[in-house]
């Protein structure tokens, strides 16, 4: 029996693992949209608009704060290289790239929060989504709640461009045990820590 190959996993932020860039913020347009809803179609008394208010804005805080702290498993890395996101193979909400797909890794931390930076070789550089089409996600993620959600692109696994690359917000790790981790799987690969 062979033993079993190494490999390291890690919490992404879910706000970037299950939502497009900037689509935590869609909650709090949701919830103005609902409490103005509220207040101008209900027409109640002063101080419980004020409450409603006060209540709408809380629930959305609360949205985006729970986003931004917690995690979802989406960060894979083994000795064929890296898997972002999750889901079936081909699916849109996931990206596998080889050792050989990597140029550099760059790791940032600070307390129990890490950044990952991994800049793709130019041979490897993946389509990007323009500004316009991520708008567009944003838009049919506020018209259309659930499906939008589900059927958008996570910011995790739509690249930056010049250079192409991805940012990956790990949480409940530290800086140098995602390095110690990734420079033993990936030992050709060119990795920078930055403390």
């Amino acid at each position: 029996m062979t033993a079993p190959s190494p490999a390291y996993s890690a919490c992404v932020r879910a706000a970037e693992a299950r939502l497009p860039r900037g689509g935590v913020y869609v909650f709090a347009a949701w919830y103005a949209m609902s409490c103005a809803a509220f207040v101008w179609g209900a027409k109640p008394a002063a101080w419980f608009a004020s409450v409603a208010v006060v209540a709408f804005a809380a629930a959305a805080g609360t949205t985006i704060w729970v986003h931004l702290r917690s995690g979802v498993s989406a960060f894979h890395a083994d000795a064929d290289g890296l898997r972002l996101g999750f889901g079936p193979a081909g699916a849109k909400s996931k990206r596998d790239l080889s050792w050989g797909d990597v140029q550099q890794l760059t790791i940032s931390g600070l307390n129990r929060r890490v950044m990952i930076e991994v800049l793709v070789n130019a041979s490897a550089a993946p389509a990007y989504r323009s500004l316009l089409r991520q708008f567009a996600d944003l838009a049919f993620m506020f018209a259309v709640p659930v499906g939008g959600i589900s059927r958008n692109t996570p910011a995790l696994v739509v690249p930056r461009p010049d250079p192409a690359r991805y940012r990956i917000p790990l949480i409940q790790v530290s800086a140098p045990e995602v390095h110690a981790a990734l420079a033993q799987l990936g030992a050709e690969t060119s990795i920078a820590a930055l403390e």
